[in-house]
């Protein structure tokens, strides 16, 4: 516990929640640009199961864009402070091996995601209802498909805060969030197989509508193929964690 107040902490001395807030920021922003528009309200009063379905999914798109982004520069910047200034080894000397160091870090990022997707998923409904669209009637589906979106937020924040932790230069994990965002964004358009094999496609994965001809329409999302990506990326996590605390970082 003391560790993990520690890392707490030092974020005051950086500038990872305003940056995480300010991406977030940027993803409400994209994902809302139609309330622009003067008759964006009337189609939702008009027809707002498929309205809600179409902004839940333009807000996946934007999401699966900016999020991987958004994940890695928070695994560089937690992990960094220990490189510069020799914090594995420091820390390992205090007591806390870099295996159990890795595990704190780790929660630190997904309680900074946490609290910057409640606020996403927040907006997501109370600005076209503050604008004068009805409340949502999907709001289960908006409410589960979030917290499937934050689960593979974490997956991925597993994976990224494990290279972090692992190489020294931070343009490594930067580079993997910006292609990250890209891949994820392509699986949108993707066959589900494409998706599936799609290391940043489970975004795509638990997206609950799809585009056809008659407009928007529900899909099930694959949850088994989720549940194993989740399994997996966590379990990398956890072997890696194991495997350094045997050796000198």
């Amino acid at each position: 516990m003391r560790t993990l107040l520690i890392e707490y902490a030092k974020l005051k001395r950086s500038r990872i929640l305003v940056l995480t807030l300010g991406l977030s920021a940027v993803i409400v922003m994209m994902s809302s640009m139609g309330f622009g528009r003067d008759d964006q309200v009337a189609s939702f009063v008009a027809e707002p199961e498929q309205m809600w379905a179409g902004h839940l999914v333009g807000y996946i798109v934007i999401y699966a864009l900016i999020t991987p982004l958004q994940l890695a520069i928070i695994a560089s910047r937690l992990a960094d402070l220990e490189h510069l200034a020799h914090g594995w080894r420091l820390n390992a000397i205090v007591g806390t091996p870099p295996g159990d160091l890795l595990g704190i870090k780790f929660f630190v990022l997904g309680s900074l995601t946490l609290l910057a997707k409640v606020v996403e998923a927040t907006l997501l409904v109370a600005i076209p209802v503050l604008v004068g669209a009805p409340p949502p009637p999907n709001l289960a589906t908006i409410a589960v498909t979030c917290l499937a979106l934050y689960g593979t937020a974490l997956a991925i924040g597993a994976v990224f805060i494990s290279c972090a932790t692992l190489v020294e230069s931070q343009l490594v994990v930067l580079g993997l969030g910006v292609v990250g965002g890209m891949l994820a964004n392509a699986a949108m358009l993707s066959p589900v197989w494409v998706a599936a094999i799609n290391p940043f496609g489970y975004f795509a994965m638990v997206t609950p509508y799809t585009f056809a001809e008659g407009g928007v329409v529900p899909v099930t999302p694959n949850w088994l193929a989720w549940g194993c990506y989740l399994g997996l990326a966590l379990g990398f996590m956890a072997v890696l964690s194991r495997r350094i605390n045997r050796k000198e970082i």
